[in-house]
């Protein structure tokens, strides 16, 4: 799904998601699917950093986790990043309990993955994505989508994106 912002007049900005298909050959997939599971896999150790040592903020959280996710996980500094701001952000919000950290919070391998420009670009003239994964970037993912989306895309900024497993 690609973020897509819109600015609207009088400086108010219009967030809109479009929902896109992936088209990925089995290696792509392959890919793609990786990167999902190191990410959240990371997601899973920062989170019990963070329950353990009760540290709940994004920068504090990241000065204590982020080298070892980049080692550890083999993530971008982009992702690894990424990573550290979704567990710090699942401590405030959601269900009571994980808001309060009486229970840690724990992500499934297919839980979304953020990306933003800086390693997700996507080329509405050719339908195709470019995105960074745990085995190098992907050029030339085809996607899929209706004439309407399509020309949201083209017509838009990306904003930040996020990929998901589905199906």
């Amino acid at each position: 799904e690609a973020g897509i912002q819109t600015k609207l007049t009088r400086g108010v900005l219009l967030h809109l998601v479009v929902p896109i298909r992936l088209s990925p050959t089995p290696t792509e997939l392959e890919a793609l699917t990786a990167t999902l599971r190191a990410c959240n896999t990371a997601a899973d150790h920062v989170s019990q950093v963070a329950f353990t040592r009760r540290i709940w903020a994004n920068y504090k959280l990241r000065a204590v986790t982020y080298g070892e996710v980049r080692n550890q996980f083999g993530l971008s500094s982009q992702m690894a990043q990424h990573v550290i701001k979704k567990v710090a952000n699942s401590y405030g919000s959601g269900k009571k309990q994980h808001r309060n950290a009486a229970v840690q919070r724990r992500f499934r391998w297919s839980s979304a993955v953020a990306f933003d420009a800086r390693n997700l670009s996507i080329n509405p003239d050719t339908a195709t994505v470019s995105i960074a994964t745990v085995n190098g970037r992907l050029k030339q993912i085809r996607y899929r989508c209706s004439t309407a989306q399509q020309a949201l895309i083209a017509g838009s900024k990306i904003g930040e994106s996020d990929l998901i497993y589905r199906d």
